[in-house]
């Protein structure tokens, strides 16, 4: 993981203020209410993080599970300071959320943005980081202005199925090698056997 990027802590608070004004991802004002929860619930599953340059917050993400799914997360927020653009830290706080969630079984990662013209960089930033987009909602934020979804698969397929093939408690990988293992015992036991007589 990079060292730079962490889990934001309370004393981040004034210093994202200013990230979320510079970069204008919504009024700052708002920001205490939107990580309440994050402070005050020991049980939450907000995932809140920064990136921190020269001990100054520089950038703000903002993810959580989707609720009632298996493992699918959005990306609600993230935003670099004006000033800390164009210096590859968007991608590098992605790369840090997606490996975050592989860690916690994540299985797909979504984002969404608008269809308004201030959006392009953003829409372009996603699909040449590996993300399709799947779905456009007509003038979701507003008439003319419509919800356009990427998204991203962050575990192959099979690596979702080898972790759920279990037997016996183990999964399967571990259940293969126990397996091999019995049989070359046996076969020593047997010949160790036919040996001696």
């Amino acid at each position: 993981m990079n060292d730079k990027i962490k889990s934001v802590t309370k004393s981040d608070l004034d210093g994202l203020k200013k990230v979320v004004d510079s970069s204008e991802l919504f009024p700052s004002e708002y920001l205490e209410d939107m990580m309440s929860d994050y402070f005050n619930n020991p049980e939450t599953q907000d995932i809140w993080f920064t990136y921190i340059d020269n001990d100054k917050q520089v950038a703000i993400g903002y993810c959580v599970p989707e609720k009632l799914t298996d493992g699918t997360y959005n990306l609600l927020a993230i935003g670099v300071s004006q000033d800390a653009q164009r210096k590859g830290i968007a991608s590098q706080m992605m790369n840090y959320i997606e490996q975050l969630l592989k860690q916690k079984d994540g299985r797909i990662l979504i984002v969404e943005t608008s269809s308004d013209d201030a959006q392009m960089g953003a829409r372009n930033f996603y699909k040449e980081i590996g993300y399709a987009q799947v779905a456009v909602i007509k003038d979701f934020w507003k008439d003319g202005e419509d919800k356009i979804v990427f998204w991203k698969r962050l575990q192959c397929q099979m690596e979702e199925q080898n972790k759920k093939i279990e037997w016996w408690g183990y999964s399967f990988p571990i259940l293969f090698t126990i397996l091999v293992s019995s049989q070359i015992l046996l076969l020593f036991i047997v010949c160790s056997v036919v040996l001696v007589n």
